[in-house]
């Protein structure tokens, strides 16, 4: 008799066990990394060319990634709040993870380089030194810059400083990536590359002699900057 409870005791367990819920939802890691026309980036070294013709290297590049979403093939979304402050040097700063992402199949991803008008205010984020550092003038409207691109140029013999930055709602970039990936309770990782030259082609040709090593302030200037970086990412 024993014996029999015993049995029924293990069928009704591992009755239970097949039925055990499956994850409704997995895990989505983001890796981002930089190159320029397809040549990996290596700050400090002046081996890049741009549209225009300028070479150039790059000694800093920061910005923030905000609004982040995947979009599923049948029309949902899945959202977050997150602000992302990244540091082309720091990797800690270029690699984070999404739990609780729906599965299903997604399509592409969407997300804003810069922040959104509802949160870009002088103070909005957390007072840590990178979002201090990055803090956008009162007189120039406040908030935080939504990205500083940084190096030098060759210009008849001299290495002038180029510094590309751009913020102010009106110079948010608004990234629209196509990438087919599935979530099934797993992990997905994601990998994006940054092109650099893109800032500085498509639409339009931008020129550190004609246009301006230094952006700020200079509404068209990062206008024409900000319009070209729609394109600015690939896998």
């Amino acid at each position: 008799m024993k014996t029999k409870v015993l049995l029924i005791i293990a069928i009704v367990a591992g009755v239970f066990a097949g039925c055990k819920k499956e994850k409704d939802s997995g895990t989505v890691n983001l890796n981002i990394s930089y190159a320029v026309d397809g040549v990996p980036l290596n700050f400090d070294t002046m081996m890049y060319q741009n549209a225009a013709g300028n070479q150039f290297s790059v000694t800093r590049l920061e910005y923030y990634i905000s609004n982040i979403t995947f979009h599923k093939n049948d029309g949902s979304v899945f959202t977050t709040n997150l602000i992302q402050y990244i540091n082309a040097r720091t990797a800690s700063t270029n690699q984070f993870s999404f739990n609780d992402v729906p599965n299903g199949n997604y399509t592409k991803i969407t997300f804003n380089i810069g922040i959104d008008s509802a949160r870009n205010y002088t103070y909005g984020l957390p007072a840590t030194t990178e979002n201090n550092n990055m803090l956008w003038p009162e007189p120039m409207g406040g908030g935080y810059h939504f990205m500083k691109l940084e190096g030098y140029f060759a210009d008849n013999g001299s290495t002038p400083g180029f510094a590309t930055h751009i913020g102010t709602n009106s110079c948010l970039v608004s990234i629209d990536h196509p990438i087919n990936f599935s979530v099934d309770g797993n992990t997905y990782d994601m990998q994006l590359t940054m092109n650099i030259n893109e800032w500085y082609k498509n639409p339009e040709i931008y020129d550190f002699n004609t246009d301006g090593g230094y952006s700020m302030g200079n509404m068209m200037a990062m206008m024409k900057i900000a319009g070209n970086g729609a394109d600015v990412f690939n896998q």
